[in-house]
């Protein structure tokens, strides 16, 4: 976007100057329009613009007379400077020059289409020359001459996100030109500076003071004017505005470093639901304030070489109600400590990869090799790929704790096949069905369907085994037809002597004593 400014006293003129120049070019934008020369001075010494265009006769300060104490005041000097003037005067024309305007024109020798057309052309010339403006600032940082534009600078970078939304808000969803216009309005309130997008995509502001000594009071007027953006924002896009703020610096020249640090530290809207002004200078103090305790050297950039904070993945119940309930508590605290910390948002994520994969690991070795894949068939669970997507750590919770539940749900559903597992023992307890043989064949950890298996029946597995072998062995002796080595085979016992005390165990009785009692109740 190419910043115009129209200073023109005939109001009729002024109007028909703005159509002409926003209608030719998407690249032209007229920000503001004067009557007069003190009002565009009030303007200039708050904000910047990339184009001047001024008649000489005005009300008051002439246009030279603007263009003067403009070079005088200094910070314009990548500014493009347009006279137009009814008045064929050498004199003014040579005071013009003095002052470095960058095109004289006659108003009734240019047409409808000219003025925009020179407007770009001495522009684009001036950008050639290498006169650096702002954005020259931003794209190297090795500028010559530090232009200033104020004696201190603020960088923020702006970040859109939709209430409950995985993704960032993108240029492709919205119109910047709309966004950037409303946040110009409110830095024009305040008197802070200016919006512009960088590369057309990341919208950002620079927030200037005259003076060192305003910064003391800068918070407060940044504050004011994000709580009045953010609320223009939601109001017109139904966005909540994220703003991160960077540190001080003093110089132009300093404008791309600062500008590649906020945009690192505005990520950390990852970490917010609600609209957030982030501050870079408190998150590297608090960083700062956790590496006393670091030797020094083991420190880079600034963030602590300490570990992630803990996250710890329960292993007591695994995939049970109770276990879900521990992972959301301990989730929570693993997202809640690093918002705290304000670790960077791309090793969250990578955690978060890593802690899913532990979870898998843990299913196929609990499970018999079961995969999330044919767990949750054909409903959708979270892969490494689409962790990288979220901008959002509530939705990425969300997500996770969805995962957790459906790992319960879905187990349990596989597993009440409870009825499957029991009529499997009573088709086949006549041979023998190891523990680990039933844990293998309903795609269990030997340990977890032990667990299972008494929660479910209130006994053990071998227990109701015996209890099932009894029950035919009891039924077999009453019928008086075979031995007890023959009872003891077809139970699936094997041994008589062990079927003989497993007998007396399970019933309290002897074969004897069972046989005398069955032949008494018989009679």
């Amino acid at each position: 976007m190419i910043r115009v400014v129209v200073v023109e006293d005939e109001m009729l003129v002024r109007i028909g100057m703005k159509m002409c120049i926003s209608e030719y070019d998407p690249q032209l934008t007229v920000v503001e329009d004067f009557s007069s020369g003190e009002e565009a001075l009030g303007y200039f010494r708050h904000n910047r613009a990339d184009v001047l265009v001024t008649d000489i006769r005005l009300g008051g300060m002439s246009g030279l007379a603007l263009i003067g104490q403009l070079k005088e005041d200094g910070g314009h000097e990548g500014m493009v400077t347009i006279i137009l003037s009814c008045y064929e005067d050498f004199s003014y024309a040579k005071e013009a020059i003095a002052l470095g305007v960058s095109s004289y024109v006659l108003k009734h020798e240019i047409g409808e289409e000219e003025l925009p057309r020179l407007i770009l052309e001495q522009y684009q010339q001036k950008r050639a020359r290498g006169v650096p403006g702002i954005l020259d600032y931003m794209e190297d940082g090795q500028k010559e001459g530090a232009a200033g534009f104020g004696e201190a600078f603020l960088l923020a970078a702006f970040v859109l996100r939709r209430s409950g939304a995985v993704r960032n808000t993108t240029g492709e969803e919205i119109s910047l030109e709309i966004l950037q216009e409303i946040l110009q309005k409110h830095l024009k309130d305040e008197g802070l500076g200016e919006c512009f997008a960088y590369h057309g995509q990341q919208v950002c502001a620079i927030f200037r003071f005259e003076e060192k000594g305003q910064l003391s009071g800068s918070r407060e007027r940044i504050l004011r004017f994000f709580r009045e953006a953010a609320s223009s924002v939601e109001n017109y896009f139904n966005r909540n505005l994220y703003l991160a703020v960077s540190k001080p610096y003093f110089d132009l020249k300093e404008t791309r470093e600062a500008y590649q640090e906020v945009l690192e530290w505005a990520q950390q809207s990852f970490y917010y639901e609600k609209p957030h002004c982030l501050w870079v200078e408190d998150a590297l103090a608090r960083q700062a304030a956790g590496n006393e305790a670091v030797p020094e050297g083991e420190a880079e950039g600034g963030r602590p070489r300490e570990e992630l904070p803990e996250w710890k993945l329960s292993r007591e119940e695994l995939f049970r109600e109770a276990w879900y309930q521990n992972m959301c508590h301990e989730t929570g605290l693993f997202f809640r400590r690093c918002q705290a910390r304000a670790w960077p948002v791309k090793e969250v994520r990578f955690q978060v990869i890593r802690h899913l994969n532990e979870l898998e690991l843990s299913l196929e070795q609990n499970y018999g090799g079961l995969t999330f894949g044919e767990l949750f068939g054909e409903e959708p669970y979270l892969d490494f790929r689409q962790v990288e997507e979220f901008d959002s750590a509530e939705q990425l919770q969300k997500e996770l704790f969805r995962i957790y539940k459906a790992l319960v749900t879905n187990l349990e559903n596989r597993n009440d096949s409870f009825s499957a597992i029991e009529q499997y023992i009573r088709e086949n307890y006549d041979r023998q069905i190891t523990l680990a043989d039933m844990a293998e064949r309903f795609h269990m950890n030997a340990v977890y369907f032990c667990q299972y298996f008494k929660k479910k029946k209130g006994i053990t597995y071998l227990q109701f085994l015996n209890q099932i072998r009894m029950e035919e062995a009891k039924r077999l002796l009453q019928s008086g037809e075979w031995s007890v080595e023959q009872i003891a085979e077809k139970t699936g016992v094997g041994n008589a002597n062990y079927f003989g005390r497993l007998f007396k165990k399970t019933t309290g009785m002897t074969v004897g004593e069972y046989k005398k009692l069955n032949i008494v109740n018989k009679s």
